[in-house]
């Protein structure tokens, strides 16, 4: 009776380890499932974006972000509620530097999974006037909007690059 303790113990613990290395590898290969990068030129990101951005063709984003100029954050609360339900979140983002575009998607609940009161946030740098200003939008705000354009981007500071967030 006295080495089943130990037995059970040291079971336990194999079947934790275990269980945590799946969960793991569980999580890299949905996320490697959800998020693709590939080299891109200038011109073919230019084309991507249009293409995404003409989904939207009309609508201003949630937020917008236009070289030279601050970034205008529009009031979620002051738009009619949505007719549709938010169902994924895609992100498209090209960095010049590095001539890369990035395109990622990911079910909406996933976003709704995070802590209460936690937002999707944005910093924004300014190099010239050390400006840093943080906007954040809730799950809460997609719902409410819906289906739409969250976050547009032409020019990020500092970097160049490009993004545009939308939610289906």
């Amino acid at each position: 009776m006295k080495k089943t303790w130990p037995s059970i113990l040291i079971a336990t613990i194999v079947i934790a380890i275990v269980f945590c290395l799946a969960l793991a590898g569980g999580v890299v290969y949905w996320i490697s499932q959800h998020v693709h990068r590939e080299s891109s030129s200038a011109e073919s990101a230019a084309a991507q974006f249009g293409r995404a951005r003409a989904r939207f063709a009309g609508q201003s984003a949630l937020v917008e972000m236009k070289a030279g100029s601050d970034a205008v954050v529009r009031d979620v609360q002051a738009s009619p509620p949505a007719h549709s339900e938010v169902t994924s979140i895609h992100l498209l983002v090209y960095s010049p530097g590095e001539e890369e575009i990035v395109q990622a998607s990911f079910p909406f609940w996933v976003y709704r999974l995070a802590p209460p009161g936690s937002r999707f946030g944005v910093s924004i740098v300014d190099a010239d006037s050390a400006l840093k200003q943080r906007i954040r939008v809730s799950p809460a705000d997609i719902e409410r909007r819906g289906p739409g354009l969250i976050f547009e981007s032409t020019d990020i500071p500092v970097s160049g690059a490009r993004m545009l967030l939308w939610a289906e």
